[in-house]
């Protein structure tokens, strides 16, 4: 019955312009044992022939179905002359069953001369004719319909017209890493092509997994392959958080040459239906870890617009996301189109160990670099860290292996992660054991480069200015500890950054730079203004943080969480007209430093720098960006200040502004 619903369709849309580009897309058809006519005297209708193949698909006398088959009305539309003005538009196959009883040979075809029709013979039934088993029977017709399929493919792509509503424009390309050229072709880049061909169709998958496995870097290697081709289009994402997904587009916007539109969901809708126009391209969504942020499983139905509603539909395109939550599949992606990124295969481990660090692993040394991978599960990042450090220190695998091995604790990160049924319980979580060691190492060997990454461990993991960097380098702890003055309205700076007089030159920034990106816990970003720029894995983060919480000397997590607060608050400096964008550089920085502020006690600092973070966002119609910012000055003004102290009252009144122009009418904020 499938065959007479396309036929019906296909007339329907010939009668109206509104469905032309079905037709004009249409450029095969294939039936499988399609009743097109009712000459055959066993049959009295074309109706009676369909009733049969309802019978036989298990619908029972006395239907509604059956009854209106019989009727032959849905096919008033159908008739051969209605639908032979089509037939030359056509590559035509039609397939009948040598076997089928419910439709005969005559009927299963259309009869037109010549070749404008293939017939094809299969060895089954009516039941059988579209099923295809293990048998071998099954498998000849089966390898008889793909090899036919196959062709009118290929000649509808031959014939393909270009696509009038698609503007023509240079291809642009925004990567904000360099090609990895350390990366190992492994089997899930095969997996990966399959579900994201090069196609002229809007497709999309996802990658997901725990953190270190690679996905980012197997992301990284699908958009350096897109570019081979030249007419392709590649966009980069980071969809940690809201910031980062704006501040992304807005670069995209910048690429488009779309520096008219406004900020704030004006321009988020801008770039997608930029993006749309495009003839070819290709968007990663990268650490997308947060579905909440895209529309999963939101329960009402007056909730804000998702940043789903701003992600490129097509009609052509690639979207491709990374994340750590499973859920990604059959909510942003669908079931099928979800790759699990785990561990390596134990050659393709073997191989990264090699590459990464600079040497072969000879028969002497086979053992213990099996030991090694076995130890880090065969994870990539914990695999190119090792092999860093192993190279850098000029150290054995087995002494590596054996410092691994006098650490046995889990660390409380790995810990409160999410079962995943793909990695074995009994095997420990060795990611941050390895970083432990390497940090130890960075104590040891330069100071600055250790302070840099605790303090580091603190703000948003992307787009680290070199200011920033250069300001933790620079960091006299000697003036002081902060006084934490509840009624101030400015960051009290106690602990202060030194001149540019330090003896802490740049010379010594860049070398504590370059030793944390030996051991891979920084590595560089391109940066459209060309400064320096650079990003840590999140896992470095919590490494580092969890680090001082079980390690570090008493009160040092919470020394470090304050300088960070200090840093980011005396760098982000609201000017009427911030031309070169310095603030846009922080305030993702300031949103993820603010979360720190109970651990140091800086609750009054980080509510000061939410505020003037507020008012930036005020100013550029933000205002998506702007809840959570208020939300969270308001909470922390009401726990450290009097619940009617002025600075209170001001966060309260900014999210009750706020919350009036989202349209949350629901939530009142009241000062009880």
């Amino acid at each position: 019955m499938g065959g007479l619903l396309i036929k019906q369709a296909l007339v329907n849309a010939h009668n109206n312009p509104k469905y032309k580009p079905i037709i004009d897309a249409t450029r095969g058809l294939a039936f499988f044992a399609t009743p097109h006519s009712g000459r055959d005297s066993t049959l009295v209708s074309l109706g009676g022939i369909t009733t049969k193949i309802a019978r036989t698909a298990g619908f029972q006398k006395g239907d509604e179905m059956l009854e209106t088959l019989k009727s032959g009305s849905i096919f008033s539309d159908i008739l051969q002359e209605h639908f032979r003005h089509q037939l030359d538009k056509y590559d035509i196959i039609s397939f009948w069953g040598a076997r089928d009883i419910v439709v005969p040979a005559d009927s299963a075809r259309l009869g037109l001369p010549g070749d404008r029709e293939h017939i094809v013979k299969l060895n089954a039934d009516h039941r059988g004719l579209c099923k295809f088993g293990d048998s071998q029977i099954d498998q000849d017709n089966l390898d008889l319909v793909r090899s036919n399929v196959k062709e009118i493919y290929k000649a509808a792509l031959m014939h393909q017209p270009p696509t009038p509503h698609i503007r023509t424009r240079t291809p642009q390309r925004l990567i904000p890493f360099p090609r990895n050229e350390d990366i190992v072709d492994c089997a899930i880049f095969a997996e990966l092509e399959v579900l994201l061909p090069p196609s002229r169709d809007y497709q999309s998958a996802a990658l997901w997994g725990l953190g270190g496995p690679g996905k980012t870097q197997i992301a990284l290697q699908f958009a350096y392959r897109s570019c081979r081709d030249p007419t392709f289009s590649v966009f980069w994402v980071h969809a940690d958080n809201e910031t980062t997904f704006t501040q992304d587009y807005k670069s995209i916007a910048e690429k488009l040459g779309l520096t008219s539109t406004p900020e704030g969901e004006k321009l988020l809708k801008a770039v997608r239906e930029g993006i749309e126009t495009d003839t070819r391209w290709v968007l990663i969504l990268d650490n997308a870890d947060n579905l909440g942020l895209f529309g999963v499983g939101q329960q009402t139905k007056d909730k804000v617009s998702s940043l789903r509603d701003f992600i490129p539909r097509g009609p052509t395109g690639t979207v491709l996301w990374t994340s750590r939550d499973e859920h990604i599949a059959g909510s942003l992606v669908g079931a099928r189109r979800a790759i699990n990124v785990s561990s390596m295969a134990f050659d393709e481990a073997m191989a990264l160990l090699e590459r990464v660090g600079n040497k072969k692993v000879g028969n002497d040394e086979a053992e213990d670099a099996a030991a090694l991978l076995t130890e880090l599960d065969r994870l990539p990042l914990a695999i190119s860290q090792a092999a860093a450090y192993i190279q850098r220190t000029r150290t054995t695998i087995r002494a590596y292996l054996s410092k691994l091995h006098r650490s046995k604790e889990r660390w409380k990160m790995l810990e409160e992660a999410e079962f995943d049924r793909h990695r074995r319980i009994q095997v420990s979580n060795s990611i941050l054991k390895t970083w432990s060691i390497s940090i130890e190492q960075i104590r040891q060997d330069n100071e600055m480069a250790y302070r840099i990454l605790h303090i580091h461990a603190f703000v948003d993991n992307q787009n680290i200015p070199f200011e920033m960097i250069k300001s933790a380098a620079r960091y006299d702890d000697e003036i002081g500890a902060a006084t934490d003055d509840a009624t101030s309205d400015t960051v009290s700076l106690g602990a202060t950054i030194s001149s540019t007089d330090s003896e802490a030159d740049d010379d010594d920034v860049f070398a504590a730079i370059t030793r944390l990106r030996d051991l891979s816990f920084l590595s560089k970003q391109a940066s459209k203004d060309k400064s320096p720029a650079y990003e840590m894995h999140k896992l470095v983060q919590e490494a580092t943080r969890y680090g001082l919480n079980k390690q570090g000397e008493p009160g040092e997590e919470g020394d470090f969480s304050n300088m960070a607060l200090q840093i980011v608050s005396n760098l982000f400096q609201v000017r009427q007209r911030d031309l070169r964008g310095e603030c846009e550089k922080y305030v993702a920085h300031a949103l993820r430093v603010s979360e720190w502020a109970e651990l140091c006690k800086g609750e009054n600092k980080a509510s000061e720098l939410l505020t003037r973070v507020s008012n930036y966002l005020h100013d550029r119609g933000r205002w998506r960006e702007k809840e959570a910012v208020d939300s969270r000055a308001y909470r922390f003004r009401k726990k450290r200040l009097d619940k009617r102290h002025p600075n209170t009252i001001q966060s309260m009144g900014l999210l009750a502004v706020t919350y009036h122009t989202i349209g949350r009418y629901e939530d009142p904020v009241r000062c009880k």
